[in-house]
């Protein structure tokens, strides 16, 4: 097993289930994958990186999904490490959070200048973590980004 497989499968067996735990429940109807949403628009971007990445609306999960999108971070361990970053310097001092920032430099040490860039992005940017970002899946994405000083 080479060691991206290793962290992935630590992110499944691990991570994954102490972050529904602490914040899974019932799938929220407005992100319903069937929903229509126009094209340029955080929702229809959402179907999209769903479709892309070929995984299916998890309940409990579809805020994380947004934040992807929004912050333009992919699944690999290193973004996903790189957008706890972000969240911390955003104000957001879940236990989630702080676990990842300890152990995600340990594990891969070779992209903190990736996980620096995240925090100082985080910092700069307007609090997104504490909005309920299924309110905004109708609002295009771009100027989402650019309001909330995102890009």
């Amino acid at each position: 097993m080479n060691y991206e497989r290793f962290l992935h499968w630590l992110s499944l067996v691990v991570y994954f289930p102490i972050i529904h735990r602490n914040y899974g429940g019932k799938p929220d109807e407005v992100y319903a994958y069937q929903a229509t949403f126009q094209a340029n628009s955080l929702g229809f971007a959402l179907q999209e990186f769903w479709k892309s990445e070929n995984i299916m609306e998890m309940p409990g999960y579809e805020e994380h999904d947004v934040k992807h999108v929004l912050l333009q971070y992919g699944l690999s361990f290193k973004d996903e490490v790189a957008m706890q970053y972000f969240e911390f310097a955003n104000g957001n001092r879940s236990l989630t959070v702080w676990l990842v920032l300890l152990f995600g430099p340990l594990l891969q040490p070779w992209s903190v200048v990736h996980y620096i860039k995240a925090f100082q992005r985080g910092r700069r940017a307007e609090r997104v973590w504490t909005k309920s970002l299924k309110d905004y899946l109708t609002q295009p994405l771009n100027a989402l980004r650019k309001e909330w000083r995102l890009c």
